[in-house]
């Protein structure tokens, strides 16, 4: 882990650490449809947090931030409300912001909200929602809906055999092993994540992403069969200020699958190389 090192909770509830120099603009990290800042490996937070100062926070319900109450109360509006008070309580007015898969949407939530509050944009394997969101074949929905196993064990690895190649998963086991282990305790509960598919199956921000006038670095691999290419084309070709990182057989775990790729883009965009 790297040296500069701080944890702290809002007065909301909601988990946050940060990572790397706190004098320097960070790069805050949006976790997807699990919620948890265990998404990402000790690892590959060490390295990035060399590159360009982190801040992670785990969604409200989920990993070490306080439960939800009112389940209908968990939305990406209150999920992208929850990082404002992150960055009001650690005192940084502008960030650059990463939303990884359902992520994303919560990125894009916050944009509406709050555009002058943000640098630049990283839309890593997510979509625009709406019109522009091209879905999973039947096979993976149903699957993701209904996942199989009966340990937790079992269901983590069912949905990760819908989101990699299973060439990227043999060579990533122990990585994947890692996640698992650090996500399952605690687990997200299974209402949190029955509120979080309802949420994305109406999300639309097809509407304003013509509004976004930072610079905005979409990345997606072609691989990605949970959250198909065609959701990255549909992204770049409505936010006129993007530019495209496609990742050659990479499925949608790029900070396991493709870290290389991944943090040397994210260097060359945020101008950190």
């Amino acid at each position: 882990m790297n040296a500069e090192f701080a944890e702290g909770i809002t007065d909301k509830g909601i988990y946050y650490q940060r990572h790397g120099a706190a004098s320097l603009c960070p790069l805050v990290m949006i976790v997807g449809y699990g919620g948890t800042l265990a998404t990402w490996t000790p690892a590959f937070l060490d390295r990035l947090s060399q590159i360009t100062p982190l801040v992670v926070f785990d969604h409200r319900g989920s990993g070490k931030s306080a439960a939800v109450s009112d389940i209908e109360t968990l939305t990406f509006q209150s999920i992208a409300e929850d990082l404002h008070g992150i960055l009001d309580e650690i005192g940084v007015k502008t960030t650059n912001i990463l939303g990884y898969s359902m992520g994303g949407c919560v990125a894009l939530e916050f944009f509406r909200k709050n555009p002058s509050r943000i640098e630049k944009l990283v839309l890593q394997s997510t979509t625009g929602g709406g019109k522009l969101y091209h879905r999973a074949d039947d096979d993976t929905i149903d699957r993701v809906n209904n996942p199989k196993g009966s340990t937790f064990d079992e269901i983590f690895f069912d949905f990760i055999s819908l989101s990699m190649p299973a060439s990227a998963i043999h060579q990533h086991r122990s990585t994947l092993q890692a996640i698992c282990d650090a996500t399952k305790d605690p687990a997200t509960p299974d209402e949190v994540l029955r509120q979080k598919l309802k949420e994305f199956r109406k999300f639309d921000a097809s509407a304003y992403l013509n509004e976004i006038d930072c610079p905005v670095l979409v990345i997606h691999g072609n691989e990605d069969q949970l959250m198909p290419f065609q959701n990255a084309l549909g992204l770049t070709e409505h936010i006129r200020n993007s530019k495209m990182l496609e990742l050659n057989g990479c499925g949608h775990y790029p900070h396991v699958e493709c870290s290389d790729d991944l943090v040397q883009g994210i260097a060359s965009f945020l101008g950190r190389e």
